[in-house]
């Protein structure tokens, strides 16, 4: 980095030759950062929502930040001096203070890992519903348009004809996109309160006294009871995914087997059951190594073994 790691050096008290690699390489660069800055900790915590211990603990590496908000406050106070940070140095620090959050609280950090997520499924859902509005509108005055026409048909019907049709061509299409982009938001909705039921254990979990500690998570088939529809595939796959990627294995295991149950209650056929869109699901187990339920749903599925399917590539979540 340097456009700010060739300033001069900072006059803070020494590190800590105990930090671990990962913290001591995060708080060298923001160190940097700090003294291009120019300014005291008492004058940033007057002009910033940030007291000066938490400042020092930050600076000296004792407490790694669990979002961007100081990294990010402290590079508009940089840029607001003239001194202006490219993308590329934003994402080498960010990425420092990631690697360092996931050695020094390895639990904050996969509550941050969840919280990025969340904010992407919020993001996906606030989309598709301004995209629903506006179609909602189109299709509102189209259908204002087809009823004039409809009024005059009985007078212009030979020159009317063709246009009526394309309308209800278009009326067709929005109708459909709209249907989908319903659709869309109602799924973003189910995995918003899915991420937030997730936070909701990983908050329980945690120690009432904040320490950083080997936590006992709470029973996570919770999520299957209270808010994971069982009956979505790719919903349960995205759970495996994200319980898979917090290191949860064994939960993972535990919902693959819940599920499991689940569509072996229905008693459907196997021909039945594969036009549910399982599949997906079965492939997803295969590639998270779950071969125990992959080898359960496949004989549910009526295959004599998983490994027909392991010749496919799986089917990828939005954890992958």
């Amino acid at each position: 980095m340097p456009e700010v790691s060739c300033l001069p050096a900072s006059a803070l008290k020494p590190l800590d030759p105990d930090l671990r690699p990962e913290v001591r390489a995060w708080v060298g660069e923001l160190r940097a950062v700090w003294q291009a800055a120019g300014l005291s900790m008492g004058q940033f915590a007057v002009l910033y929502p940030f007291d000066k211990g938490t400042i020092s603990r930050y600076l000296g590496g004792h407490r790694v930040p669990g979002d961007r908000h100081f990294l990010d406050t402290l590079l508009t106070t940089l840029e607001s001096y003239g001194r202006p940070v490219t993308p590329d140095v934003r994402e080498y620090l960010a990425g420092l203070q990631m690697r360092a959050l996931e050695a020094a609280h390895p639990h904050e950090y996969r509550v941050r890992l969840v919280k990025d997520e969340l904010e992407v499924a919020l993001t996906g859902k606030l989309e598709a519903e301004r995209y629903a509005r506006a179609l909602e509108g189109q299709l509102a005055e189209r259908n204002r348009e087809i009823q004039e026409l409809t009024e005059d048909r009985n007078r212009l019907r030979a020159g009317l004809d063709a246009e009526y049709a394309r309308l209800s061509r278009e009326i067709e299409k929005l109708s459909a996109d709209l249907a989908l982009a319903r659709s869309r938001s109602v799924r973003a909705d189910h995995r918003c309160a899915e991420l937030e039921a997730v936070l909701d254990l990983m908050d329980e979990a945690s120690s009432g006294d904040g320490q950083e500690a080997d936590v006992p998570y709470a029973d996570w088939g919770r999520i299957a009871s209270r808010v994971l529809p069982l009956d979505d595939p790719h919903a349960v796959a995205d759970s495996l995914s994200l319980l898979d990627r917090l290191g949860l294995r064994d939960h993972a295991g535990q919902l693959a087997d819940r599920v499991i149950a689940h569509f072996s209650e229905r008693r459907h056929s196997p021909d039945d059951m594969k036009q549910d869109g399982l599949l997906p699901l079965l492939a997803t187990m295969n590639r998270l190594r779950l071969y125990d339920q992959a080898d359960a749903f496949s004989a549910l599925l009526g295959y004599a073994s998983y490994r027909y399917l392991r010749r496919s590539a799986p089917a990828e979540g939005r954890f992958s």
